[in-house]
């Protein structure tokens, strides 16, 4: 697992968008930067010891293996995507060039989901009734969880999104209905 992302969700960020992400964890993702080859000269000058300058280098080290590895989840998934999917429904996001090399995650999924998929208003309408179901108090409370998840997911793709106090709505409306 990775330790971004409250270190329990791993790299579950890179297919998902933020509100979705919202949804699954309390606490927020944020893409580590590439930290460079070496460390910055300021943080460098800032040290007074040696001691100072070993620790500057040690969180380099952390910050680049964090990006290496963010990096190689996130082109490992590229790879699975661009194996799964025909050629032609993610061709247009391929450079003439270096292929995939620059394309994300996000950008491939977000890319079929914009092209491929086609959310109706009835199933929009069906989708606004289901994230307020009455929760069952007889099942895990992870199905609730899942239930109103589900649904955010579902709007976001049919670019109907809901806002953070629809969603706690939702859930307060689903629990207050079970009874």
């Amino acid at each position: 697992p990775s330790n971004l992302g409250c270190g329990t969700k791993g790299f579950l960020w890179l297919s998902t968008s933020t509100t979705v992400y919202a949804t699954i964890s309390s606490v927020p993702f944020t893409p580590p930067t590439n930290p460079q080859s070496t460390p910055s000269t300021a943080d460098l000058a800032a040290c007074s010891s040696a001691k100072d300058i070993a620790a500057v280098h040690a969180n380099h080290d952390l910050n680049v293996k964090l990006y290496e590895e963010y990096m190689a989840a996130d082109r490992l998934s590229v790879k699975l995507i661009t194996t799964a999917v025909e050629d032609i429904f993610i061709a247009s996001l391929a450079n003439e060039f270096t292929g995939y090399a620059g394309v994300t995650t996000k950008e491939l999924l977000k890319h079929l989901n914009d092209e491929y998929s086609d959310i109706d208003d009835a199933q929009l309408s069906a989708n606004l009734v289901t994230i307020g179901a009455p929760y069952d108090p007889n099942t895990p409370i992870e199905t609730l969880w899942t239930q109103i998840s589900d649904a955010v997911a579902f709007a976001e793709a049919g670019h109907s999104k809901f806002s953070s106090e629809q969603i706690l709505n939702a859930a307060v409306t689903a629990v207050s209905a079970s009874g």
